[in-house]
């Protein structure tokens, strides 16, 4: 891995999420992100040529029940809340013209 710094500009990520922070958190993030960057950076230089992809952390198999319906929802139930309903479907406000 090359030796070039990576800067990532705290300020103008924090003015996108809407949050504000001061100067020493600012500093502190900054510290935070490079040690995560300098830490995949050494994930990266090692060799993984010969190591089998793992698909679960698990050793045993996963247990999988039967795709089965085991009960019918009650749609006149479920849909007593909603604001508008209409043949037994939920209504909406048309957001695309």
């Amino acid at each position: 891995m090359t030796n070039k710094t990576n800067h990532i500009d705290i300020a103008h990520l924090a003015n996108l999420a809407k949050v504000e922070i001061d100067d020493a958190t600012e500093l502190k993030l900054q510290d935070d992100i490079n040690s995560v960057i300098k830490m995949i950076g050494k994930m990266m230089e090692v060799d993984t040529t010969d190591t089998i992809p793992l698909k679960s952390p698990l050793d045993s198999p996963q247990r999988l029940r039967p795709d089965q319906v085991s009960e019918s929802p009650n749609r006149v139930l479920l849909q007593q809340g909603a604001p508008e309903v209409e043949d037994g479907f939920f209504t909406v406000p048309r957001v695309i013209e």
